[in-house]
């Protein structure tokens, strides 16, 4: 996609590639990127949590999804809920996901 929008006064364009966009039966439209390095060191507790959402944030993971969100709802004309946009890291094994929502609620 590309995605014009503006940041502290300055306009810019934004390309970029959703790994998955998919609308479920209900017609809401979820967003998926995923991450394969060792970005966060998992979910099991609340600890690891906080680690976690910290290392997605100093990475700016929770930036670019946001900016997908804003690109997708554009580009599709229609909201999307941040509780329907997902980051999912698959290093460590478990997997986990955290979506927007959380990430903006932390």
């Amino acid at each position: 996609f590309e995605y014009r929008t503006q940041i502290k006064d300055k306009k810019v364009l934004v390309r970029g590639i959703i790994d998955l966009l998919v609308t479920d039966e209900a017609g809401n439209i979820h967003i998926v990127d995923f991450k394969t390095g060792p970005v966060v060191s998992g979910k099991s507790t609340e600890e690891q949590n906080v680690r976690s959402i910290q290392s997605i944030k100093d990475a700016g993971y929770e930036k670019q999804i946001e900016l997908y969100k804003n690109a997708a709802e554009k580009i599709c004309g229609r909201t999307i809920s941040a509780e329907h946009v997902w980051l999912l890291c698959t290093y460590p094994d478990p997997a986990c996901g955290w979506s927007l929502q959380e990430l903006l609620n932390d």
